[in-house]
């Protein structure tokens, strides 16, 4: 199974291109969440629930103790549920995530997670 996630890119879309395999691939789409920002809906797919349910309501949190508004963490502890692939890894299978949010920590046997680095005058380096 392989997930890509683009943004904007749902059924209607590919069905209206008619869009049914790439590379070879049956192509299925996913229902989305609400809201539907990145870290939602990521966790939405890794678990199958909601994001009551889940926990990551927004790609920004507010962290009370320190009275600080915190984007884009990375922890997978932020993320509550049993991930879909859970399974296939008590199995012996091989599961990799390639550039999703809250990754790090995560029960996957390949990791490549965003890291930019903000630059102090502003702006950002692009890495992982």
């Amino acid at each position: 199974m392989l997930i890509v996630d683009v943004a904007a890119l749902g059924a209607e879309l590919l069905s209206s291109r008619g869009v049914t395999t790439i590379a070879g691939l049956e192509v299925q789409a996913a229902d989305t969440v609400f809201p539907a920002v990145t870290c939602t809906v990521q966790a939405s797919l890794r678990t199958g629930k909601s994001p009551d349910e889940h926990g990551m309501i927004s790609n920004g949190l507010f962290h009370r103790p320190l009275n600080k508004a915190m984007f884009w963490e990375q922890s997978s502890d932020l993320v509550e549920g049993e991930r879909f692939w859970a399974a296939a890894r008590r199995e012996g299978k091989t599961v990799g995530m390639l550039f999703w949010q809250q990754s790090m920590g995560e029960q996957a046997d390949v990791i490549l997670t965003p890291a930019p680095i903000h630059k102090h005058g502003g702006g950002l380096v692009m890495d992982c």
